[in-house]
C-alpha cells in the first residue's frame, strides 16, 4: 500500500525549488551546516555538488539529476559543455536543490517525477515513490497477462498509478482496476492516467485492499491481483535511510506481524474474487519468502507457487495462481 498527497499540495518541481526565507544563495542552509561552495561553470559545479553530497550512495548520478532539471540539458550534454557558464537564477535554482537533497528530502521528489517501467510519473510529497524493484513484479504480471484474450487486474495499493498504469501501457486492452485507502493517491494516480492517456483503461477506487472492487462486474475477465504492500516490520524502522523513514507514508512501508499482517489478509480476499488460475504477485521483502511461500501454500487455496529474486539477487516476488477451495465472498465498496 502506497501513500498520497492532497490536490491542494503545491506542483512538487516548485515545491522542491522554492526557496526558505533569508540569504537566497543558501536557502537551505542552518547554523553550523556545511554551505555548498560557489560554482559559476557547469563543470565546477558538478565537481563541487560530488563532494558535496559525498555521504550518498550515488553523489554523482544525483548531482547530474539536478542538473540536468535545473539546465534543462541530457546527462550527455553535462558531459560536453562543462564550460558553460551559469546565470545567477540557475545558481539559486541549483543550490536550493543541492541543499535539500543534502537534507535527505528524496531526488525524485525535487525532480517532481520518476520513470517506472517506461512511463513517467508525477510525484508529491507524501505519496509512496516507485522503486525499481517493483518493475519487476510490473513485469511479471504484465508477461502473464498478454497470454490469453482481454482482461482486467487489479493493482492493490496504487499509489501513483505506478504498477497500474505500467500494465497499462505494457499490454494492449487491458483494464485495470487500482484501490487505495487515502484520496490523495487516487488524485495523484488519476492524474498520471490522463497525462499518460491512460485515463480510460485504469479506473480507481478507494478503499482497504480488495474490498471496493470485491462486488463488481469486471469489464473482463479477471485474471490478475498484483500488490507491492506494506512489508516492513515496526521494529526495523532503524535500519531504514532517512529518505524512507522521514519522507515516506508509514502506512505504506510498516506492517504488524514481523512486517506480514497485510499480505495475510490479502491472499485471502484475493482468493475470493480470483477465479481458478487467476494470478497474484506480490512484492515482499528479501527475507520474508519462506514464510510467504508457507502461507499461500498452507491456505489450500493456491498453487504453482514460487519465490523470484530481483536483479540484485534478492527473494523479492512471491508468485501464485488461484486453485481450489471456495472462500466466502467480501463486501463492495465505491469508486472514489
Amino acid at each position: 500500500m502506497r501513500t498520497k498527497r492532497s490536490a491542494a499540495d503545491p506542483d512538487p518541481a516548485k515545491a522542491g525549488e522554492a526557496g526558505a526565507a533569508g540569504n537566497p544563495a543558501h536557502p537551505e542552509a542552518t547554523p553550523g551546516a556545511r554551505r555548498f561552495p560557489p560554482a559559476r561553470t557547469l563543470g565546477a559545479w558538478r565537481r563541487a555538488a560530488r563532494a558535496f553530497l559525498g555521504d550518498l550512495e550515488t553523489p554523482a548520478a544525483e548531482a547530474d539529476h539536478i542538473a540536468a532539471h535545473v539546465l534543462g540539458l541530457s546527462r550527455l550534454e553535462l558531459t560536453l559543455h562543462t564550460d558553460r557558464a551559469l546565470t545567477r537564477s540557475e545558481r539559486r535554482r541549483l543550490s536550493r536543490l543541492i541543499h535539500k537533497r543534502k537534507r535527505r528530502i528524496p531526488l525524485q521528489v525535487l525532480l517532481g517525477e520518476v520513470d517506472f517501467a517506461g512511463v513517467v510519473l508525477r510525484v508529491r510529497p507524501g505519496v509512496f515513490i516507485p522503486r525499481p524493484e517493483t518493475e519487476g513484479l510490473a513485469e511479471r504480471a504484465a508477461a502473464f497477462l498478454h497470454e490469453g484474450g482481454p482482461s482486467t487486474a487489479v493493482d492493490v495499493g496504487t499509489g501513483t498509478g505506478a504498477v497500474a498504469l505500467a500494465l497499462a501501457a505494457a499490454v494492449p486492452g487491458l483494464q485495470v482496476w487500482a484501490t487505495d485507502r487515502s484520496p490523495r493517491a487516487l488524485r495523484l494516480a488519476r492524474e498520471n492516467a490522463r497525462r499518460l492517456g491512460l485515463g480510460n483503461r485504469v479506473r480507481c477506487f478507494r478503499g482497504d485492499l480488495l474490498e471496493p472492487v470485491a462486488r463488481r462486474r469486471p469489464p473482463f475477465p479477471l485474471r490478475a491481483v498484483v500488490c507491492n504492500p506494506p512489508y516492513i516490520a515496526p521494529g526495523d524502522r532503524g535500519r531504514l535511510p532517512p529518505e524512507v523513514v522521514d519522507h515516506e507514508p508509514h502506512e505504506a512501508l510498516f506492517a504488524e506481524d514481523g512486517g506480514l499482517a497485510v499480505i495475510r489478509r490479502l491472499l485471502l480476499q484475493a482468493a475470493r474474487i480470483l477465479p481458478a488460475g487467476g494470478l497474484l504477485a506480490l512484492e515482499i521483502g528479501e527475507d520474508q519468502g519462506r514464510r510467504v511461500a508457507a502461507l499461500l501454500t498452507g491456505a489450500g487455496l493456491w498453487e504453482a507457487v514460487r519465490i523470484e529474486r530481483d536483479l540484485a539477487g534478492k527473494e523479492r516476488y512471491a508468485l501464485a495462481l488461484r486453485g481450489g477451495g471456495s472462500p466466502p465472498g467480501t463486501g463492495g465498496g465505491e469508486e472514489g
